[in-house]
């Protein structure tokens, strides 16, 4: 059932937008919890990554944000709760709640300020709401 509400979260709330290219949620532990159909092959050491170095982005700065294959370098980023970077014309928003990330991604033509905010939105309503 929570699995079911989590995808619902993806389809309803992040993708049904059209703002994102793809987007997940996934545990700190590495574990997916819900994600887009297109949503690259995101590993348990790089959620591990984004989780020891969120408070501390500046350590990023030589790797980027790895998901799956691609690096997006970090441009931007709220100590403690949010990393975002880019990669040509796509980009990327990492929101932690409390036990998970959630991740959009956004694709040509597709604008930064759009994805900020719907991902940050909505982890900040889970955060409150379903505690996650």
């Amino acid at each position: 059932r929570a699995r079911a509400r989590r995808a619902q979260y993806i389809d309803d709330s992040m993708m049904s937008t059209g703002a994102l290219a793809s987007a997940c949620i996934v545990g700190f532990d590495g574990q997916i919890y819900a994600q887009s159909a297109d949503f690259p092959a995101i590993t348990a050491a790089q959620v591990q990554t984004f989780k020891a170095n969120i408070a501390n982005p500046d350590a990023l700065g030589a790797t980027g944000l790895m998901v799956g294959d691609n690096k997006f370098y970090t441009v931007a980023c709220d100590p403690g709760s949010v990393l975002r970077g880019r990669k040509g014309a796509s980009g990327i928003c990492i929101a932690m709640a409390k036990t998970c990330f959630l991740i959009g991604i956004y694709g040509e033509g597709q604008q930064a300020g759009d994805v900020n905010n719907i991902v940050e939105s909505l982890c900040d309503y889970l955060k409150v709401r379903v505690l996650v």
